[in-house]
């Protein structure tokens, strides 16, 4: 649920009609948001092997911040 004081940014990333990633971010205002959109187009490349490299990075840090992940592929 998102109040009215929050914009939501959708970015993705596709290559090859293949989506390798969406990612959805809350600002709080219309600025902030079309500066993640403007960042997002700039350096969506880059943006996209950094978080790829965090994620696969296994340096035994655990986050303190609440999270949700839903694995799509069955297979994994």
């Amino acid at each position: 649920m998102y109040d009215d004081d929050e914009y939501v940014v959708k970015c993705s990333f596709i290559e090859d009609d293949v989506t390798l990633m969406e990612l959805n971010i809350t600002v709080v205002t219309k600025e902030m948001a079309k500066q993640v959109k403007k960042n997002w187009k700039q350096n969506v490349s880059s943006i996209y092997n950094n978080l790829l490299q965090s994620l696969l990075n296994d340096d035994g840090n655990e986050s303190k911040v609440a999270s949700d992940i839903e694995v799509i592929d069955k297979e994994i």
